[in-house]
């Protein structure tokens, strides 16, 4: 398979001493297929890449692209599948990372390349064309098939990346037999969301903030509305004093950069060379940054972010009546309820909750205490 960019191997060893950035494209599956079933499937493909950027001995940014095996027309129906999709290709690599010597950020993005792409197509939810002219890119990682050689063919039609590689690793086998669980859907019938609202310490952000992130914006971002609003409760220092480790904590400015960047890198889809650098305004303490649609002029769609600092923990939720739906993890699912009821106290509609589930690390979360934890111990926190 011959192409403008070189190809080698994914087992080949190329040294580079500065940051990497790396683009993973997966193999579309039928979408009669389980969530489990098509990780399993990719999961050839995602552990060989990890092991091609061991070899690069430089910190390296990762995107994977993700083709879900289920309808994600609507963001409110398809979120229970798509939690739990994202949640088992990032404990994937955060299994992976664990045995890689470098440091990986990774984000994990849903491609849809299907004929109605260009409706959908905003958030997390981008086609292969727009990943390519995202970032300008060292490595493309593709399957050594035919599915892998189109996708390599969409990516080099689009990519501006003079100096891009080709790698190849190996696509999964897709197991004979029944097709597994069925795929979750969210129940009852609401409309599509265009206020939701998300809160957290994101402090050290990791893997585990990246899922509830992204699903978070996958609901967000939804294709329905022209605007639509993702409000982030950020804690603040005095709902932190008590907490393990406090000295490790990353300033509440730090972590709300952190959280825009991460963001950014997942919702804006303008090319690399558009881009200018992180616009946000403050209004009455909220930190405000909005991502478009970018070249669709009057028909582009936007995302409105906007950081409030929680002094309790009900923050926005229950000081804006207009948020429809609210994302929590496992752990703090409970706390979903005790909004609803605040909402019902106050006579407002309930939120529709929707749960993200948690990074297990060694049969305990993945969680920003241990990490500073480990800052406190002298260990890379990376």
């Amino acid at each position: 398979m011959e192409s403008a960019a070189s190809t080698v191997p994914a087992t080949a060893s190329t040294a580079v001493s500065d940051n990497v950035t790396a683009a993973l494209v997966l193999n579309s599956i039928p979408q009669t297929c389980s969530i489990t079933r098509a990780v399993n499937y990719w999961t050839p493909s995602i552990t060989e890449t990890y092991a091609r950027i061991n070899t690069y001995g430089a910190p390296t940014l990762l995107y994977i692209g993700v083709p879900p095996p289920f309808d994600i027309t609507s963001r409110r129906k398809s979120f229970p599948a798509v939690q739990k999709l994202l949640t088992e290709v990032y404990a994937l690599c955060f299994k992976l990372a664990a045995e890689c010597s470098v440091q990986v950020d990774v984000r994990v993005v849903l491609l849809d390349d299907n004929d109605s792409a260009d409706d959908n197509a905003f958030g997390p939810v981008i086609r292969t064309e727009q990943l390519a002219d995202m970032q300008l890119w060292d490595a493309l990682l593709v399957t050594r098939n035919d599915q892998g050689y189109q996708n390599q063919g969409q990516f080099l039609g689009a990519t501006m990346s003079p100096n891009l590689r080709v790698y190849y690793v190996s696509p999964g086998t897709l197991e004979r037999g029944e097709n597994g669980d069925a795929i979750p859907e969210a129940e009852g019938e609401r409309e599509e969301h265009s206020i939701v609202a998300v809160g957290g310490t994101f402090d050290h952000l990791h893997l585990g903030h990246k899922l509830l992130l992204t699903c978070t914006a996958f609901m967000a971002a939804s294709p329905s509305y022209p605007t639509t609003r993702l409000i982030i409760g950020l804690t603040g220092p005095e709902m932190l004093k008590d907490k393990k480790h406090a000295e490790q904590m990353e300033a509440y400015q730090y972590r709300s950069t952190r959280v825009l960047e991460f963001l950014r890198g997942i919702v804006d889809l303008a090319p690399f060379d558009s881009r200018g650098p992180l616009a946000t305004s403050e209004v009455d303490g909220v930190t405000i940054c909005t991502f478009t649609e970018y070249d669709r002029g009057d028909d582009s769609k936007k995302v409105v972010v906007e950081i409030s600092e929680l002094s309790d923990p009900f923050g926005p939720t229950i000081t804006e009546e207009g948020v429809t739906a609210l994302v929590v993890t496992k752990e703090t699912e409970s706390g979903g309820a005790a909004v609803n009821k605040r909402r019902e106290e106050k006579g407002w509609n309930t939120l529709e909750v929707g749960v993200v589930d948690l990074l297990m690390d060694g049969g305990e979360k993945l969680s920003s205490t241990k990490l500073r934890r480990m800052a406190d111990e002298g260990a890379s926190v990376n």
